[in-house]
C-alpha cells in the first residue's frame, strides 16, 4: 500500500501498514477405534500469532481408506479464535466396531480464513483398529501441531476404551521429553485420568510453547500406566512439534538503491574495507577471481557442484552465453560435477569431477587450447585427457595431467608456456617429459610449479625477480629453483611469488613496490625469503599488489597496497607485513583479486572486500533488475518501504535502513543507513508504516508512535517539530494498523475506528475539511473499517462488510467513483465486496473476495496491468485469474502476489523495479521467477521489497 510525495522531479513512494496476518495450521491425531459408540478425534487448529481481531477458517472432512458415515462422520463447519487466542479444536466424531480390519484414515481441510493465511492446511485423522482382543481395553493416541511463533496453546490426546465399562476407568499419565524439551518447547504433565463408567474417551491435555527459533519439528510422548479397570494395549502417544519459523523470514529488494531503501550497504562506499557477505548463500565451496585484470571477474562453486559466476562479462568470460556485466552470481549451466575453477585475465579453465577440462572466455591468443582463435561464451571440452592441476595467466594456461605430464598453451611471448619458445600455441603442448609434476601457479606472464619430489620450478618472464633463481634473466623452459624440497602451496600474483613449506612457513619473492611480499620492506627480492616466524600457513593466494593468507586455525591475514581497502583491516593504509583481517577463525579458503579479496567461510558463506566501483564484489551498488536477499536475520513479520525502509522481525525488534534526513528511522540521528539497524532495544513493536520521511508504529500493548518529518502535523504528537526517536502519540490506547502518506496519517483502533491527520490540502485526511491536522481526528461516525491505505494525497479503506471506500485527490480517476471530483471524506465505492486495496502515486490495485484483480486511476506506466496505457475512474478487471492473494501498487508500478505464493509485477521498470530482470515496462502482469515461497510484496517509488517464506 503506497503513497507518493513529489518533490521537484523526485517521486517517493510510502506504503501503508505491511503487518502479517497470522498463519491458521492445523495438526493431525490418531484415536484407537473402540468396539461401540463413538468418541472423538480432536484437532488442534493454530494462529501463528495472536491477532487483534476475530479470525475464522472453514474446514471440511474428507474421507480415505476410513469411509464417511461407516468409521467417522463427516463434519463441516467454521473455526474461530476469539481475539489474542492462537488455539483451537476441531472435533470429528469417530465410529467403534468390532470389525477386523487395518487402521484407516481420513483428512480434515482448513480454507477461506478470514483475517489469516492458510499454513498446514490439511490434518491427517488416523484409526487404530483394536477388533481382535477381549475386555476392556485402554490406549492413547498421537497427536501433531504447528508450534506457532509466540504464546502457548493446547494439544489434547485422545484416550480411548474400546467399550464402555460399568465402573470407571482410572489410568496414570506422564509426559517425556524426546527432540522437544520440557519448559522450553512444551509444559511437563503428570496425572491420572478417570474415564466415567458408561463413557468411551477421556483425554491428557498438554501445553505447547511457540518460539521463533528456527529449528526441526520436534517430539515428545505421553506414557499411560497403573491401569484400573481396563488394559493398556497402546501405551504410548506422540506429539509432534510442526516447525513453523520460517515463515516468512527473509526480505528481498530489487530496484533502485539511491537511498539506500534496498538494505544493500555498499551504496554509498566505492570499496568496502572489510569482509561482507555476498548474498545469503551458505553453500559456497570455492572461489576464484583474477589478479591480472583490473576489470574483474569471478566464478565459484558451490557444494551441490554447480558452477556460478559474476561480474564483467566484456569477453563472454561468464560463460553465460553472453556479454552481459553480472553485478550478481548467476548460474553456468545445469552441470553439478565441477570440481576446480580458475579465472584467467579474461578467459577461464575448469575441471570436472571427471578430470575433463573446460574452458570459456577470450582466446585471442588461443588460451583456452581448442586449437582455435574464437571465443566462447559457454564453456567448452578440451580433448579427452584426464587433469589434476590447472592454473590460468593472464592469456594463457598451464596444466598437469593425471599421469604427473605438464602442458601449456596460449601467449608465449616471455617464455610462459615452458617449451623453450616463444611460439603462440592454440593447443596444450606437452612441456618436457617429466611425469612428477604435482602443483602449478600461473603469475600475469610466468609460473612455478612444484614436483612430487617437493622441489620448486619456475619459467617465463623475471623482470621482478619472480621465478626465485636470483637473476632476473627470463627463462623459456622450467628452471629449478634452489635446493629445498619440502615446498607444500604456491600462490601467484601478477610479479610475486608466495608459497608455503611443510613445516608451515611462508616464503615470497619478486615484486615488493606495495609491501605485497610482506617481509616489511618494499623492496624487490630475487630468491625466496622467510616472511616472519609463523609456522601454521596453510594457504597463499596472490593479488595484483596485495598479498593473503590463511593459517591452520583459520584465521586470514594480508598485506600490500590497501588503496581499495582489499586488505580487509577497516582501513585503506598500506602494510608491508601480514596483518589479520578480523577475528573470525572459520575461513577455508581465499581469492586474492586486482584490488579486491574473497574469501569462503567454513559454514559455506562468500565474503568479499576492496574495489566495488563496478559492483564487482557481488553487492551492487545502484540499480538491480532481480530479486536479491537483504538480510537472512528473521523471521521478518512487518515491512514497510518508502525512501526509506521499516521493519519488525518476529521477536519484536524494529529495525530500518534507508534515508534518514529528518530522522525518519528513528535512531536518534539523520545519518543514512544502507543496512538494516536495529532502532531501539523495545521488543514489542507489531506494525509498522514508512511515509515520504516520517514513520509510524504500533506497539502490542495498542499505543501509538511516530517519528520523522512532521511539517505538517503528520506525526500526531500535537505538533510540527521533527522527531529522531520513536515519539508516542498522544495517551490514547486501541490502535492496531496505521497507513502513512507522503505528508498525512492514517490509523485504525481495534473498536473499527478510523483516524487520520496531517496535510489536508486535497481532503486525505478525510474529515470532510481541508484543515490541516496535527493530532488524530477521527474520520465518519460509528462505520466500522478494517483496513486502510494511504497515497499520493487520496486514501481507501475497506469496512467490516467488505466495502470500499475513498476520499482525497482523484485528479486521475484514483478514487474508483466514475469521476475526477475529489472527496474530503469517505464515498461508497461500487457495490461489491472487497477483500484488500493499496493505494499508489495516482493509481489504485485492490482484490475482491472471489480472488480477483482489479485496478484504476492512473495508468501512464502501464501500471494497472489492463494493457494499456489509458486511465480508468473505475475499478478495471485485470485478467482472469481469481487467486490473487495481496497486491501493492507503487508510485508507477504495480506487484502482487498469487495464492500460490507466485510472484507478479507490472508497469514502469526503468530502474528494475519489476525484478524481471529486464529494464523494460510491462502493461500486464509478468510473473517474477518460478518461486512459489513468496508471502508478501510491498511497491514504492522505483523499488520493490518482499517477504519470502
Amino acid at each position: 500500500m503506497a503513497g507518493l510525495l513529489t518533490v521537484g522531479a523526485t517521486l517517493i513512494a510510502s506504503p501503508a501498514s505491511a503487518t502479517a496476518l497470522p498463519v491458521v495450521s492445523i495438526g493431525s491425531v490418531s484415536v484407537l477405534e473402540g468396539n461401540v459408540g463413538t468418541h472423538i478425534a480432536r484437532f488442534a487448529v493454530t494462529l501463528s500469532q495472536p491477532s487483534a481481531t476475530t479470525v475464522t477458517a472453514h474446514y471440511a472432512t474428507a474421507a480415505g481408506t476410513a469411509t464417511g458415515g461407516t468409521d467417522f462422520v463427516a463434519t463441516t463447519g467454521t473455526v474461530t479464535f476469539a481475539i489474542g487466542a492462537t488455539g483451537a479444536f476441531v472435533d470429528v466424531q469417530v465410529k467403534g466396531d468390532t470389525t477386523v480390519e487395518s487402521n484407516e484414515t481420513f483428512t480434515i481441510q482448513i480454507f477461506s480464513p478470514a483475517g489469516a493465511t492458510i499454513g498446514s492446511a490439511i490434518g491427517t485423522g488416523t484409526i487404530i483398529n483394536d477388533d481382535p482382543s477381549s475386555g476392556v481395553l485402554v490406549g492413547i493416541g498421537s497427536v501433531s501441531t504447528v508450534e506457532g511463533n509466540s504464546g502457548t496453546h493446547q494439544v489434547s490426546f485422545p484416550v480411548t476404551l474400546s467399550q464402555a465399562s460399568a465402573s470407571n476407568v482410572t489410568v496414570h499419565y506422564a509426559t517425556a521429553p524426546g527432540t522437544a524439551t520440557a519448559a522450553t518447547d512444551f509444559t511437563s504433565t503428570s496425572g491420572n485420568l478417570t474415564i466415567p463408567a458408561a463413557s468411551v474417551q477421556g483425554f491428557v491435555p498438554v501445553t505447547v510453547v511457540g518460539d521463533l527459533t528456527l529449528e526441526p519439528n520436534e517430539a515428545f510422548t505421553v506414557t499411560l500406566s497403573a491401569p484400573v479397570g481396563a488394559t493398556i494395549t497402546a501405551a504410548t502417544g506422540t506429539g509432534t512439534i510442526t516447525t513453523d519459523d520460517t515463515l516468512p523470514s527473509r526480505i528481498f529488494s530489487w530496484g533502485t538503491n539511491a537511498t539506500g531503501a534496498l538494505g544493500d550497504p555498499a551504496v554509498t562506499p566505492d570499496w568496502l574495507t572489510t569482509p561482507r557477505a555476498v548474498g545469503a548463500v551458505t553453500t559456497w565451496k570455492s572461489v576464484s577471481t583474477s589478479p591480472h585484470s583490473f576489470v574483474s571477474h569471478f566464478e565459484a562453486i558451490r557444494t551441490d557442484g554447480s558452477l556460478w559466476a559474476w561480474g564483467d562479462n566484456s569477453f563472454a568470460q561468464l560463460g553465460d552465453n553472453t556479454t552481459v556485466n553480472r553485478p550478481l552470481p548467476v548460474r553456468i549451466g545445469t552441470a553439478t560435477n565441477w570440481k576446480t575453477v580458475v579465472a584467467g585475465g579474461q578467459h577461464n579453465v575448469a575441471l570436472q569431477t571427471d578430470g575433463s577440462l573446460w574452458t570459456w572466455g577470450d582466446n585471442t591468443v588461443g588460451q583456452l587450447g581448442d586449437g582455435t582463435t574464437s571465443r566462447h561464451g559457454t564453456p567448452r571440452h578440451i580433448g579427452t585427457a584426464t587433469w589434476k592441476a590447472i592454473a590460468a595467466g593472464f592469456d594463457f594456461t598451464v596444466g598437469i595431467q593425471t599421469n604427473g605430464s605438464l602442458w601449456a598453451w596460449g601467449d608465449n611471448t616471455s617464455g610462459q608456456l615452458g617449451d623453450a619458445t616463444v611460439a603462440e600455441r592454440h593447443s596444450p603442448v606437452h612441456i618436457g617429459t617429466v611425469t612428477t609434476w604435482a602443483s602449478v601457479a600461473a603469475g600475469f606472464d610466468f609460473v612455478v610449479s612444484t614436483r612430487t619430489d617437493g622441489s620448486l620450478w619456475a619459467w617465463g618472464n623475471n623482470s621482478f625477480g619472480q621465478l626465485g633463481d636470483n637473476t632476473i634473466e627470463e627463462h623459456h623452459a622450467p628452471v629449478h629453483v634452489g635446493t629445498v624440497t619440502t615446498w607444500a602451496t604456491l600462490g601467484a600474483g601478477p610479479g610475486h611469488v608466495l608459497a608455503t613449506r611443510t613445516d608451515g612457513s611462508l616464503w615470497a619473492w619478486g615484486d615488493n613496490r606495495f609491501g605485497q611480499l610482506g617481509d616489511g620492506t618494499t623492496l624487490e627480492q630475487h630468491v625466496p625469503v622467510h616472511i616472519g616466524t609463523a609456522t601454521t600457513w596453510a594457504a597463499v593466494s596472490g593479488g595484483a599488489t596485495h598479498s593473503t593468507a590463511k593459517r591452520t586455525d583459520g584465521t586470514v591475514w594480508a598485506w600490500g597496497n590497501n588503496d581499495s581497502g582489499q586488505l580487509g583491516d577497516g582501513t585503506t593504509t598500506a602494510r608491508t607485513s601480514p596483518t589479520q583481517v578480523g577475528v573470525a577463525t572459520n575461513w577455508s579458503q581465499l581469492a586474492a583479486g586486482a584490488l579486491l579479496t574473497l574469501g569462503v567461510r567454513s559454514d559455506g558463506t562468500l565474503s568479499a572486500w576492496g574495489d566495488n566501483t563496478g559492483a564487482q564484489l557481488g553487492v551492487p551498488i545502484g540499480i538491480r533488475a532481480t530479486p536479491v536477499q537483504v538480510s537472512a536475520a528473521g523471521p521478518w513479520k512487518a515491512l514497510s518501504v518508502a525512501a526509506h525502509s521499516v521493519a519488525v522481525r518476529g521477536d519484536g525488534t524494529l529495525w530500518a535502513w534507508g534515508g534518514n534526513d529528518s530522522g525518519e528511522l528513528g535512531d536518534g540521528t539523520t545519518a543514512a543507513h544502507a543496512a538494516p539497524e536495529q532502532i531501539g532495544t523495545v521488543t514489542t513493536w507489531t506494525a509498522v508504516a514508512a511515509g515520504g520521511f516520517h514513520t509510524l508504529a504500533v506497539r502490542s500493548d495498542s499505543t501509538l508512535w511516530g517519528w520523522g518529518y512532521n511539517g505538517y502535523g503528520q506525526i500526531g504528537d500535537g505538533t510540527i517539530s521533527n522527531h529522531s526517536m520513536p515519539t508516542r502519540v498522544g495517551t490514547a490506547v486501541g490502535w492496531k494498523a496505521v497507513a502513512a502518506g507522503p505528508l498525512f496519517s492514517l490509523a485504525l483502533k481495534t473498536d473499527g475506528s478510523l483516524w487520520g491527520w496531517g496535510d489536508n490540502s486535497s481532503g486525505q485526511v478525510g474529515d470532510g475539511t481541508i484543515t490541516e491536522r496535527h493530532a488524530p481526528v477521527r474520520i465518519g461516525g460509528l462505520a466500522t473499517f478494517k483496513a486502510v491505505s494511504a497515497g499520493n494525497g487520496f486514501a481507501l479503506a475497506i469496512k467490516s462488510d467488505n466495502s470500499l471506500w475513498a476520499w482525497g485527490d482523484n485528479s486521475s480517476g484514483q478514487l474508483g467513483d466514475g469521476t475526477t471530483t475529489p472527496h474530503r471524506a469517505p464515498v461508497h465505492i461500487g457495490t461489491v465486496t472487497w477483500k484488500t486495496v493499496c493505494a499508489g502515486g495516482t493509481h489504485t490495485a485492490a482484490i475482491k473476495i472471489d480472488g480477483s484483480l482489479w485496478a484504476w486511476g492512473g495508468n501512464g506506466a502501464g501500471q494497472l496491468g489492463d494493457g494499456t496505457t489509458s486511465q480508468h475512474s473505475t475499478p478495471t478487471h485485470i485478467g482472469t485469474l481469481t487467486t490473487w492473494s495481496q497486491v501493492s501498487a507503487g508510485a508507477l508500478h504495480t506487484a502482487a502476489t498469487g495464492t500460490d505464493g507466485s510472484l507478479w509485477a507490472w508497469g514502469d521498470n526503468s530502474t528494475g523495479e519489476l525484478g524481471d530482470g529486464t529494464l523494460v515496462a510491462k502493461h500486464a502482469p509478468v510473473r517474477i521467477g518460478t518461486g512459489t515461497d513468496w508471502n508478501s510484496v510491498f511497491a514504492a517509488d522505483h523499488v520493490t521489497l518482499a517477504l519470502r517464506n
